[in-house]
């Protein structure tokens, strides 16, 4: 009796052993696999970035590391983290929203770069550049009277300069919108500019005469 319940118990501990071990396999090989993952994701900022992710989850970084991080990954090329950072950075700074909306506009994601450009300009913002990504955002996403308040905003800011590309985006978005004799007006302001600007936008200008007479009739 005494040998059988020996080696019952000793069966008992081999198992816990037996579980035990391979506990700590699996958690040594998740451990190597994330390890794997971390560097993989990280690169050369592998060990830069684990102080900074700990004082995130304890919820003491400042902008400085908000920043250090965006250049981390602006250097990585993960542009999802970086626009994660710029808006950390651009709620504690409002100016900043003009980096968050050149980049959301250069990524295409027109819906949050017009939301950025809007508080950048209501804060007080006068960024040419910015004006223009903000008036194509808007135009793209079909809100025309906005995006014709900044095109002419442009256009105003340097009205002794012909800004081409600015006009025939603005002209276009006019088409798009049915607001034909306002396109026509821009056309021939430039045409009457510069003799040699005759024929600005000619295949524009015969399709928009087109559609005045379709309208008309």
């Amino acid at each position: 009796m005494y040998n059988l319940n020996d080696n019952k118990k000793r069966r008992e501990v081999e198992e816990e052993l037996e579980r035990l071990s391979m506990t700590v396999m699996l958690f040594i090989t998740g451990f190597i696999i994330l390890t794997a993952v971390h560097i993989i994701n990280w690169d050369k900022y592998a060990l830069e970035i684990i102080p900074l992710t700990v004082k995130d989850w304890v919820g003491k970084t400042t902008p400085a590391d908000w920043e250090k991080k965006a250049a981390m990954c602006t250097d990585l090329k993960n542009w999802d983290c970086v626009e994660n950072e710029l808006e950390r950075i651009a709620k504690n700074d409002p100016k900043q929203y003009l980096r968050l909306g050149q980049l959301q506009f250069k990524r295409a994601k027109l819906d949050r770069a017009a939301r950025s450009f809007a508080i950048y300009f209501k804060r007080g913002g006068r960024d040419l550049e910015a004006m223009y990504s903000y008036a194509l955002a808007l135009s793209e996403l079909g809100q025309a009277e906005e995006a014709s308040r900044f095109f002419e905003a442009i256009l105003e800011s340097r009205s002794k300069s012909l800004q081409l590309p600015v006009i025939r985006n603005y002209v276009r978005m006019l088409i798009r919108h049915h607001r034909y004799d306002h396109a026509r007006r821009l056309i021939t302001r430039v045409r009457n500019s510069n003799p040699r600007a005759e024929l600005f936008m000619e295949q524009e200008y015969r399709q928009i005469k087109k559609l005045m007479t379709a309208s008309r009739d």
